[in-house]
């Protein structure tokens, strides 16, 4: 496992033999620290699209405490294109439990393109999203599903 980012407040690692990448976030405690861990997942799309031709994500914000409309829009209008322009080909979503953070995430992602972003109620339906995207992405490439 690779690790970029672990701190109270988040964490951001890659399993070490598939290109996924794997965010937990609880809360958000200063705009500062948030940019720091934005800053590591992207160094790490960067260091996994140089392995694979694609790289996918999953971002589980289903503990997130209510993140400001501000962080997200920061992250949205500058990290989240920097990473589909290094190398991120699809990302996954776990809704927060939260419903003021639920109806904040839907808002800034609906102008979003749903072939490059999912939001999901679990963890498990975001994996199975990924791999669906990982497996269609496979066919395209080599004519046949690789499982």
């Amino acid at each position: 496992m690779n690790v970029v980012f672990d701190e109270d407040f988040a964490k951001v690692w890659s399993d070490g033999y598939s290109p996924c990448i794997f965010a937990t976030m609880y809360h958000i405690p200063s705009l500062t620290r948030f940019k720091e861990m934005s800053e590591a997942y992207l160094k790490l799309v960067k260091k996994i699209s140089s392995e694979y031709r694609e790289v996918y994500g999953i971002s589980n914000l289903s503990e997130s405490q209510p993140i400001s409309i501000e962080a997200l829009y920061l992250y949205y209008n500058n990290y989240l294109p920097k990473q589909f322009q290094n190398g991120l080909f699809y990302k996954a979503y776990v809704k927060p439990k939260n419903l003021f953070s639920q109806f904040s995430l839907e808002e800034v992602l609906k102008g979003l393109d749903p072939q490059k972003v999912g939001v999901f109620n679990t963890f498990e339906e975001a994996l199975q999203a990924v791999n669906k995207r990982r497996s269609e992405k496979n066919t395209r490439f080599y004519g046949e599903t690789v499982l």
